[in-house]
């Protein structure tokens, strides 16, 4: 009775056994190939972004998209309180030159060099001269630079022949102005300038203008400028 007993109990510990053994080999290959399944597909997968990409979500200034950004302005004088500073039906004409640096997600900045600058008076001179500074741009589509914008700028001036009512040969320009930018680098805008010499000289009646431009930028590797355009994607990408 006992020797039955015994060998009962051996059948069934043995058979517990195997079946915890039979079991755990199959689950621990089971999540092997699971693993190995997980790693072929993470290898062939494509990352959403590349490092680059990334490397550039986190930059602040993005000088790799920077453009260059023609302009050409054409405007009049506005009428001043007095006569000496009355500009109306003086004429203005400009060309810019800028290099433009995306920043943040919505800004760009950059140098501007304004190698054309005539400013026909009705009363004296016809002003000729050139110089260069600062602007900045707010865009209203982030990470791409193009839509409606803002702009800044202020430049320094040297010109031959004098404004009327300047007793200087140095001025300086600064001014605002809203436009667009399409998606193919053109752009369209209306800005107001004044123009004075900050004091150099005691005659320093100031000039106001109110002028319409168009421009075009392109990319530094002669491709049309997209700027931050693989950027958006790659944001989007990853919220997806």
């Amino acid at each position: 009775m006992n020797s039955s007993l015994y060998l009962k109990g051996f059948f069934c510990t043995v058979s517990v056994v195997t079946l915890v053994a039979t079991g755990g080999g199959e689950w621990a290959a089971a999540q092997e190939t699971t693993s190995v399944s997980g790693e072929t597909q993470g290898r062939n997968t494509p990352p959403l972004t590349t490092s680059e990409e990334t490397g550039r979500a986190r930059r602040i200034f993005r000088t790799q998209d920077a453009a260059w950004r023609f302009e050409v302005t054409g405007g009049g004088g506005l009428p001043g309180g007095s006569r000496k500073s009355d500009r109306d039906g003086d004429i203005m004409f400009t060309g810019t030159v800028d290099y433009e640096i995306p920043f943040m997600g919505h800004g760009a900045f950059g140098p501007r060099l304004m190698p054309i600058f005539i400013y026909e008076q009705r009363r004296a001179d016809v002003v000729v001269g050139g110089g260069g500074g600062l602007a900045i741009r707010v865009y209203h589509v982030k990470d791409e630079q193009r839509g409606f914008f803002l702009e800044g700028e202020a430049l320094a001036l040297g010109h031959y022949h004098r404004f009327h009512g300047d007793g200087s040969h140095l001025d300086f320009i600064t001014g605002g102005g809203v436009g667009y930018k399409c998606r193919a680098g053109w752009h369209a805008i209306v800005k107001f300038n004044h123009i004075s010499n900050a004091g150099i000289s005691r005659d320093n009646s100031g000039v106001n203008v109110l002028s319409a431009g168009m421009g075009w930028s392109f990319r530094c590797d002669g491709r049309r400028d997209r700027s931050g355009e693989r950027l958006a994607e790659a944001q989007r990408g990853q919220g997806e």
